[in-house]
């Protein structure tokens, strides 16, 4: 077992040909085959390699457009999963709600529903999410080691097919894209509004005590002292209709991104189809 690119391999060594031959990897959980018999030219099996190719310079690019190719098949990733931190939970009801809608049945026990399947390609079940079956289809939701971001494996009869070439999860990938992007605009507002309260409130402050000394009869008298050819209750007026325009401008940037949060749903329209198999033919 190795690292690459963030993302877990495994190679079989093989020094018996006939060992080799038959030998069934399982590409798609990221195996590979490395021979120490013979040349190049006996290993013509996809996804395998003699120890001599593996110290051609070009090895590492090639290698890793094979893996990226094996990763897309074996998981597709919807979103980054660490960035997500705060409103997981909300994002998950609703994949739930995605996947219920569009006709699946909805299970939170993976390790039960799948053991075969998550034993036989190595998924950690303690990070699986939750998963979706309909007929001979199986989609597990999962933020497991088998590629970097938020991803849904497919199953159709007990192995692993590429979740990437059905409607279904192209379908929901683009919408809780959307949903999540949406939401995080939201909160980028009010963390804006919040900082132009700060902003809003100096002047708040400043105008007041000004006010409150032209009410006291005090401000003339330090005005005079710097200032010539002021009119005292025009400046008053002008500082009184400052304070009312930017309490009207404050009022708008916070309750703006407030209003949207409030009427924010997370629930994300089902897949349009004739039936939950159509979606993975």
């Amino acid at each position: 077992m190795a690292r690459f690119d963030n993302t877990e391999v495994s190679f079989q060594c093989f020094f018996d040909r006939d060992e080799f031959e038959r030998y069934d990897f399982e590409h798609q959980a990221l195996e590979f085959g490395v021979s120490f018999f013979g040349d190049a030219s006996a290993v013509e099996r996809e996804y395998c390699y003699s120890w001599r190719q593996l110290l051609d310079d070009d090895f590492r690019e090639r290698f890793s457009r094979e893996v990226q190719g094996l990763r897309e098949a074996f998981g597709v990733d919807f979103y980054e999963y660490e960035p997500l931190e705060g409103y997981r939970d909300r994002v998950r009801q609703s994949l739930r709600g995605y996947f219920s809608e569009s006709g699946y049945e909805v299970r939170r026990e993976v390790g039960e529903v799948c053991a075969a399947e998550t034993i036989q390609y190595d998924i950690d079940t303690g990070k699986t999410d939750f998963v979706g079956c309909e007929g001979k289809s199986k989609f597990v939701v999962c933020h497991c080691n088998k590629t970097p971001g938020w991803h849904v494996h497919h199953f159709r009869d007990g192995r692993i097919e590429s979740a990437e070439q059905t409607d279904l999860i192209e379908d929901m990938a683009g919408k809780i894209e959307d949903k999540i992007n949406t939401y995080q605009d939201i909160r980028e507002d009010k963390q804006t509004a919040s900082r132009f309260v700060s902003v809003l409130a100096t002047f708040f402050s400043i105008g007041f005590v000004v006010l409150l000394f032209d009410r006291l009869g005090e401000i003339s008298v330090i005005l005079q002292e710097y200032v010539t050819g002021w009119n005292l209750e025009l400046a008053a007026v002008i500082l009184l209709l400052f304070n009312g325009v930017a309490a009207i401008a404050l009022a708008v940037v916070i309750v703006k991104p407030y209003a949207h949060d409030f009427v924010f749903d997370w629930e994300i329209d089902p897949l349009d189809a004739q039936s939950p198999d159509d979606s993975d033919s």
